[in-house]
């Protein structure tokens, strides 16, 4: 018997499989937090299945988990539990907790509404400066959605203040701008949605940040 992920690893989606049993007619799999497999723990299966494979049709939560599977002939009968051993679930985890090297979201630039990338219009100040700003990352495995975070840029001490900071979208897509205003496309910093309680984004120079959901709500880094 083995488990394999069917995605990079950076998210995993497991697939359980196991030889055929003679006279079988379908299979009972369970997947479980608990190593001894308390009831209350169980996170998967229920129902039988006439394959040799099963993927879980739910995603699972970041954990370790333990799996095992038995037999049924066609009137019903059980035979003994056959254990898989244990796998750990993870999503979008940096090293050393986790799978990923380096930053959890890659390819982080900034674009505007013509490239990717985008052209800075002043080289000769630090930073990346435009009008129309379009921040994009490459799509992370397994994530159902991504919160893009904005923040001052503090000149004096240069740093992002986060502390403070409480502009937080979210998005579906590996991308994402300011909405502009009616009357100033395609100068993008002049408002927002009409029911958001944030003020808009007026020019200035700011930080970003984007982090990756899972289905679930688990959130990586």
């Amino acid at each position: 018997m083995d488990w394999t992920p069917t995605s990079p690893i950076r998210a995993f989606d497991p697939r359980f499989s196991w030889g055929e049993v003679p006279g079988a007619a379908r299979y009972a799999v369970e997947i479980n937090a608990s190593v001894d497999f308390a009831p209350g723990s169980k996170v998967c299966c229920d129902g039988t299945t006439i394959a040799t494979s099963i993927s879980p049709t739910k995603v699972l939560k970041d954990n370790v988990y333990y799996w095992r599977v038995r037999a049924l002939d066609p009137d019903g009968n059980a035979g003994v539990w056959n254990y898989g051993g244990s796998f750990t679930k993870t999503f979008d985890k940096v090293a050393p907790a986790g799978p990923v090297t380096g930053t959890s979201i890659k390819n982080l630039r900034m674009r505007d509404n013509l490239a990717d990338p985008g052209t800075d219009v002043d080289t000769g100040t630090a930073g990346y400066q435009t009008r129309v700003p379009v921040v994009r990352w490459d799509p992370v495995p397994g994530a159902a959605s991504y919160e893009v975070q904005i923040a001052d840029w503090d000149t004096g001490t240069s740093t992002c203040g986060w502390a403070t900071a409480d502009y937080l979208k979210k998005t579906s897509v590996p991308e994402w701008t300011p909405l502009g205003g009616a009357s100033g496309n395609p100068v993008v910093w002049q408002g927002t949605l009409a029911q958001d309680i944030l003020p808009a984004i007026t020019p200035g120079t700011y930080c970003f940040r984007v982090r990756a959901r899972a289905p679930s709500r688990i959130t990586g880094t």
